[in-house]
């Protein structure tokens, strides 16, 4: 089927979902929306962890394994593991349930693809610290915050040095050895110019993050296939991510987006038989969360943030692509337009770029796509991104709208509408 035929299948279900939203959907978002709110969730917690309880004007009650009792307090301090149930005391069916296990020592770490002897230069992601520990890279004797989004690059014989730390305290140095006898690029050809104008069109219709019917409607056939399958997120998960205000989500989900895009293009360009499959959004959406790589926001709820950027790449693209993408830091690129100078030097067919004033604090996630001499911009932005007349535009009405931010950065972003 051409990739044509299909944008133009989902642009079709996504204008019929803004008009009409799935009457399951709605009813499942009511009755989670209804129940108090856990923050942060279950899971694996290193000597403490605090509970906030969210609930407005309800009267809640609480079971930690001695019955329930009225809660009196929005915050509950755990040093021992525990499952933690709270409901509305009038309506008992109105109820949360998050597991949480408190650990004393730090476990090993999670390496993928683990340490062994490679024939090419491989991207490496690393997880299983407990939610309130952060993993650091060893320099020289110097440590690095490990950056879950770019992961780490190996293209040589290479001994990793790993540590977690906590806000008290950290674990002693993990030591991991990768051999690579060769790290030759992959080969990749150009995309046509009828397959960057389809990705455009998708990036501007199905994709949209600002419209109805664009990317909130993916998320709200996502959220169907788990109502009808609730067995695709765990009870956690379920209840937030059926809670999740879409438009919210969708609006902040430009990571999300442009991960998943730059997949579908880089595997048109790799040309290598034998990839792994690759769903459509809403199936990428929901295993990504299950998977515990898109993470919820600073309210618990909207899934938006990616904690783990290089699964949501490398997993769906052949292991001879190394890089799966060029991390640019803000102050050596300080705009958009330079992290494209930058990219047009390197001349890569497609290259998923993130800008940001530091390595670990970052503001946007952009596919450019090769055009001839020149890149286009893919995902909330608009085509012909580079050119004199756009550059000349900043601070001008949409359509050349552009965004500062952070305060101070002078970051430009020629974003779609906002």
């Amino acid at each position: 089927m051409k990739l044509t035929t299909v944008l133009f299948g989902l642009i079709f279900f996504c204008h019929c979902a803004q008009t009409t939203r799935p009457a399951a959907v709605v009813a499942a978002e009511t009755w989670e929306r209804s129940k108090p709110l856990l923050q942060p969730a279950g899971g694996d917690y290193l000597d403490f962890v605090a509970v906030h309880v969210i609930a407005s004007g309800q009267t809640l009650e609480w079971n930690y394994g001695m019955g329930y009792t009225l809660l009196t307090q929005s915050e509950i301090d755990l040093t021992e593991s525990m499952q933690l149930t709270v409901r509305n005391r009038k309506d008992p069916s109105l109820m949360t349930s998050e597991t949480y296990r408190i650990i004393k020592e730090f476990p090993l770490l999670k390496l993928n693809p683990p340490p062994g002897a490679y024939t090419t230069g491989i991207a490496i992601a690393v997880t299983g610290q407990p939610q309130n520990v952060k993993i650091e890279i060893g320099h020289n004797g110097a440590f690095t915050p490990y950056v879950s989004d770019t992961g780490i690059l190996v293209t040589q014989n290479e001994t990793l040095e790993l540590r977690q730390c906590s806000v008290t305290r950290c674990s002693s140095a993990q030591y991991y050895h990768y051999s690579v006898t060769a790290a030759s690029p992959a080969v990749e050809r150009a995309l046509s110019l009828q397959e960057i104008a389809d990705f455009t069109e998708a990036a501007r219709t199905q994709y949209n993050q600002l419209s109805d019917s664009g990317l909130a409607a993916l998320m709200d056939a996502a959220k169907l296939r788990v109502v009808q399958n609730p067995s695709l997120l765990n009870d956690s998960l379920r209840q937030r991510f059926l809670s999740q205000d879409n438009a919210i989500a969708a609006t902040h989900a430009c990571t999300v987006v442009a991960r998943y895009l730059y997949v579908k293009a880089r595997r048109l360009t790799a040309a290598v038989q034998n990839m792994p499959e690759i769903s459509d959004f809403p199936d990428y959406y929901i295993h990504h969360i299950a998977g515990g790589n898109i993470i919820t926001d600073n309210d618990g709820v909207n899934f938006t943030w990616v904690a783990n950027g290089v699964a949501l790449v490398m997993d769906y693209l052949p292991q001879s692509a190394a890089a799966p993408y060029s991390f640019e830091r803000g102050n050596t690129h300080p705009t958009d337009f330079a992290l494209l100078d930058a990219v047009a030097v390197q001349n890569p067919q497609i290259t998923l770029l993130r800008d940001g004033p530091t390595a670990t604090a970052n503001t946007h996630t952009f596919v450019a796509i090769k055009n001839g001499a020149d890149y286009t911009m893919i995902e909330t932005y608009f085509p012909t991104f580079n050119n004199v007349a756009t550059r000349s535009s900043a601070g001008f009405p949409w359509p050349y709208a552009y965004r500062f931010g952070p305060i101070g950065s002078r970051f430009l972003h020629f974003a779609y509408g906002y």
